[in-house]
């Protein structure tokens, strides 16, 4: 689609979601590939200081900044809005342009191309789980594929610009998807019979998970996403919501039971339901925990699970996501508190202990019991009793203040190296998952 004389040839929309450790990386990559033919446009959510980052690194840019949280699609679909660009195109705030990429997308374009998507390379070589997530997920997408015409539905047609015209036939990208909202136009674009260019030589690099955990967690995600055409085609319409919703809580729920994972977001997610199929939902999460241990084999099908099964099949799993329940089972010396009448942790104690506390400290660990995921808690305060178990914890809320995560994960590293000890500053990692979550790992 060639560019009217005052039009810029390409906008590129870079979208960030609490990215501010990555996202003036990010535009960089593409301003030291940019000419006049090209307009950059930042669309930044969730309420952290990325866009003053990236109006202090680059002035006079074009910033969109949205308090609350953008999924990917209406970040696009921002973008595409405040752009004026005969192509756009998109980069993720936690990825850089390698070099070749704006001038790749722009000849492929002008040969007559509509849409052009790209290849995706490792950006951090040395972790064994970014590799992983590098062929798990991008396998269709490697650099070392032939360039040539794809179809909307193969797995190589994602990370593409689009000439505008297209985007305005598609009707934009779908707005209320964590991910896939790619995969979805691909989608699209078969139906509209608009053909796909791969071009191996535009090349993305992605930063991957640090650890294994991360890779695993991310992998649920990922997951629904592929799953969405069979449900969208074999589920009837009417119960696909609570299809979704099990399959997206089946391992939350018992994190939550551990206490590590907090109850309100299931609540949350469950209140979107219509209320006649919240029931059926939660049923379907009993169901999978129960079906899911038994396959594992034998001796994983505990108590634990079953009173689980229970729960959700009575409605009382999501009954009291108060604060003191949480930490009560934070505290619990069990890694598998049951959760009848309470948890069977006590919820008394642990409300004095909470009270106890100086106020900075108390401010800090409610902000950490109302929203924060504590994973691998259970194994790392194993060998520690109630008390120091609070002191540990109170830690992390205070440490948590500046990094603003939305997911800890005590790595394997820091259990082995002395289970209910940290340094003093702990030392963590950040990494942005697929799903736009803020996850530090502690590593020491």
């Amino acid at each position: 689609m060639p560019a009217s004389s005052d039009q810029p040839a390409l906008s590129v929309v870079v979208m960030g979601y609490r990215n501010r450790d990555t996202i003036v990386g990010a535009v960089g990559s593409i301003l030291a590939q940019a000419d006049d033919r090209v307009e950059v446009v930042v669309v930044t959510s969730g309420g952290d200081d990325s866009a003053t980052l990236v109006r202090t690194a680059f002035p006079g840019l074009g910033v969109v900044e949205i308090p609350g949280r953008l999924m990917p699609g209406g970040a696009r679909n921002a973008g595409i809005a405040a752009s004026r660009g005969a192509v756009v195109a998109f980069l993720a705030g936690d990825c850089v342009a390698a070099e070749g990429w704006v001038g790749g997308r722009l000849a492929r374009h002008a040969e007559g191309h509509p849409v052009v998507a790209s290849a995706v390379v490792n950006a951090d070589r040395r972790r064994p789980a970014a590799w992983g997530f590098h062929f798990g997920l991008y396998s269709h997408r490697l650099a070392g594929r032939p360039a040539g015409p794809i179809g909307g539905r193969d797995g190589a047609a994602h990370g593409c610009s689009f000439d505008r015209a297209v985007l305005e036939r598609a009707g934009g990208f779908s707005s209320d998807m964590r991910v896939g909202e790619d995969t979805q136009m691909g989608w699209t674009l078969d139906e509209l019979g608009v053909p796909v260019w791969f071009e191996p030589t535009v090349q993305t690099a992605h930063r991957g998970p640090p650890g294994m955990v991360e890779l695993v967690r991310d992998d649920v995600e990922d997951g629904l996403a592929l799953a969405q055409p069979i449900l969208e085609s074999y589920c009837p319409a009417a119960t696909r919501p609570a299809a979704e919703f099990a399959l997206r809580h089946h391992d939350y729920v018992k994190d939550s039971f551990l206490g590590e994972a907090p109850v309100a977001a299931l609540i949350d997610d469950l209140e979107t339901l219509d209320p006649e199929q919240r029931p059926v939902a939660l049923a379907a999460l009993g169901l999978i925990q129960v079906a899911g241990a038994s396959s594992l084999g034998v001796g994983r099908l505990t108590d634990f699970r079953i009173a689980i099964f229970h729960a959700c099949l009575d409605g009382t799993a999501l009954a009291d996501p108060s604060p003191e329940l949480r930490l009560a089972r934070l505290l619990a010396p069990s890694p598998d508190p049951s959760p009848a009448a309470g948890g069977g942790c006590d919820v008394a104690a642990a409300r004095a202990a909470r009270d106890g506390l100086p106020a900075a400290e108390g401010d800090d660990l409610d902000v950490l019991l109302a929203s924060v995921f504590v994973h691998g808690w259970h194994g790392f305060v194993a060998d520690i009793g109630p008390d120091d178990r609070l002191g540990v914890l109170v830690r992390l809320a205070g440490h948590n203040r500046a990094w603003g995560a939305d997911h800890l994960v005590l790595a394997d590293s820091v259990r082995s190296g002395g289970r209910g000890r940290l340094a003093d500053p702990p030392r963590a990692e950040r990494y942005v998952a697929l799903s736009g979550t803020q996850t530090v790992t502690i590593v020491a």
